[in-house]
């Protein structure tokens, strides 16, 4: 056989054998890619599991249409609204005082109690504070003319007024020897004026505290409430000696008890006071 003839043969094998090669790479399958997706899709469920969500068992159901939850079958302990504060806010103004509820319960904001300024001379008055000069003829129930030249007048309301819608507002809300006062009811916000005195502020605090007694009364501090250890660990509700009362065990009375024992001041409320 020649030289030219063997060359033939073995170029020609050589060339099947290429196409052979060829042929299995292209037919070859990579798998490499989903390899790493069945790796991530592991990884995934594992985690799912371990966690307890069950892809296959998630509630679809739209809300409105579906079954109550366990989270929306169980109730909260409603809170009563005896219960909750009033956020009272008593508004000095320079002609009047305002008396409304933030909340609008029992007294709305549009339609405050107003309690317009007393205490002149020769009006009625039961205490030296009901009058604009401090002094109060108890003999005569008439407040008196200024006995020092160049006193200046302080601001007098009708005290007795805004202490009566007091008293009724808290006889009414939290009842009369029926049930005990939640502590937090007691708070009072009070707000006033740039140039109200401070001799007018304390008044105000005083009024709002306690029910002021009448001409034929004892005047009598009333019981405050307390949440004290001191007061609680006691075998009986109130604490003579201290004049303080366990608000959990005590049922309230407005005779005897604090009407808003807690005052706050609240200079962001200047807006609310018209005068």
């Amino acid at each position: 056989m020649e030289i030219s003839q063997v060359r033939a043969k073995v170029r020609k094998a050589v060339e099947k054998k290429e196409e052979e090669l060829e042929e299995d790479e292209l037919g070859e399958l990579n798998i490499v890619p989903y390899l790493d997706i069945v790796t991530i899709l592991t990884i995934f469920m594992i985690s799912m599991i371990s966690a307890g969500i069950v892809l296959g068992s998630l509630n679809t159901t739209i809300p409105e249409n579906g079954p109550a939850s366990a989270s929306t079958t169980t109730k909260k302990p409603e809170t009563k609204p005896e219960d909750e504060p009033l956020d009272l806010v008593v508004a000095i103004g320079k002609e009047k005082i305002e008396l409304f509820s933030l909340k609008n319960r029992e007294i709305p904001m549009k339609e405050p109690k107003v309690f317009k300024r007393a205490g002149k001379v020769g009006q009625y008055c039961l205490a030296d504070f009901e009058c604009e000069y401090q002094k109060c003829d108890h003999d005569k129930l008439k407040c008196l003319a200024p006995t020092t030249p160049g006193q200046v007048p302080v601001e007098v309301y009708d005290y007795r007024g805004l202490n009566k819608a007091v008293y009724e507002l808290a006889k009414k809300v939290w009842g009369k020897g029926e049930r005990p006062r939640a502590m937090k009811t007691y708070q009072a916000i009070v707000t006033a004026s740039d140039d109200i005195p401070y001799s007018t502020l304390i008044s105000v605090m005083d009024t709002v505290r306690c029910k002021l007694k009448e001409a034929d009364q004892k005047s009598e501090a009333c019981l405050l409430p307390s949440e004290s250890p001191i007061v609680t660990a006691r075998p009986e509700a109130t604490a003579k000696d201290s004049r303080m009362y366990d608000t959990k065990r005590k049922k309230y009375d407005p005779d005897t008890d604090a009407l808003f024992a807690d005052i706050v001041f609240g200079g962001g409320f200047k807006r609310y006071v018209r005068n």
